[in-house]
């Protein structure tokens, strides 16, 4: 029967046990190395499957985020919140503070719009233009009004 030979393994039929012991540890060391390069590169591949991935996602938030400035820079209620805010900051800026805070909390839902409109006709008592200019911050459908009592000398009250 015909023994297939390969060049590798003439040489080493040719070698001295020492050498052939040496020459398998080349083999095992070059075959580790050569693994060590493929799994780099599925590992870098993978590395930048995930960073196109992860940069896609990025580039559609801030194209969302974009759009949603624009929409909002082209409405009047974006500009009318803006003079809002500027006087409040210039006429009471410790309220401002304040504002600004319960404002978050109604962002995150921690307090009602309920809650925001009372608490805004209490933070500006005094200042009437204050709370009627709160109106531009109200989502579609809310609105309030003011009850208005009048007290005379003699005691008798009344509301409307």
């Amino acid at each position: 029967m015909d023994t297939i030979s390969t060049p590798e393994m003439d040489l080493q039929a040719d070698l001295p046990v020492s050498a052939k012991a040496r020459f398998d540890s080349v083999n095992v060391v070059v075959g580790q190395h050569i693994q060590q390069q493929q799994q780099q590169q599925q590992e870098e591949t993978q590395e930048k499957r995930q960073n196109r991935v992860k940069e896609q996602f990025e580039l559609q938030q801030h194209q969302q985020i974009q759009q949603q400035r624009e929409h909002l820079s082209n409405s009047p209620n974006y500009t009318q919140s803006i003079a809002y805010l500027s006087q409040i900051k210039s006429r009471c800026p410790d309220k401002h503070v304040q504002f600004v805070a319960m404002m978050k909390d109604y962002q995150l839902h921690r307090i009602t719009m309920e809650d925001v409109i009372l608490w805004v006709t209490r933070l500006f008592v005094g200042y009437p233009d204050l709370i009627d200019g709160f109106r531009v911050f109200l989502p579609e459908g809310w609105d309030f009004g003011f009850v208005v009592r009048i007290t005379n000398p003699s005691g008798v009250c009344v509301k409307f």
